[in-house]
């Protein structure tokens, strides 16, 4: 009978070293599913940043390319009435010459009719 009851002690021992060798197996386990869930969080923030980011340089770029579009067409614009300005400054450039050449002729037409008074009233 006390060797049936020492039989059941070691038994009894042996189910305890088991119980305890699991419970630290468990809490193992445990504590990398700890670390496991850790380090899926920080991933998935850290994949939620990269989002972030990634919303915010498509929606700069975005706007960069919209003000590069409305620079274009301001410069554009600015271009065209260069054109006209240039095209009216060599038109104004051409009326005066031609203004100033028609003056010198009235000039020297005036002066051909002083000189032949003047031949004329010196005879």
């Amino acid at each position: 009978r006390i060797k049936a009851m020492q039989n059941k002690l070691l038994v009894g021992g042996d189910l305890l070293t088991k119980a305890e060798k699991q419970q630290a197996e468990l809490r193992a386990a445990e504590q990398a599913l700890r670390e496991k869930e850790a380090y899926q969080r920080n991933l998935t923030q850290e994949l939620a940043a990269r989002e972030d980011l990634k919303i915010d340089l498509a929606e700069r770029f975005s706007s960069i390319d919209e003000e590069v579009e409305k620079k274009t067409r301001k410069l554009e614009k600015l271009i065209k009435k260069l054109s006209v300005a240039e095209k009216e400054l060599a038109d104004l450039s051409t009326e005066f010459q031609r203004e100033r050449e028609d003056l010198l002729d009235t000039i020297r037409q005036l002066a051909k009719q002083i000189k032949l008074k003047e031949h004329i009233a010196d005879h």
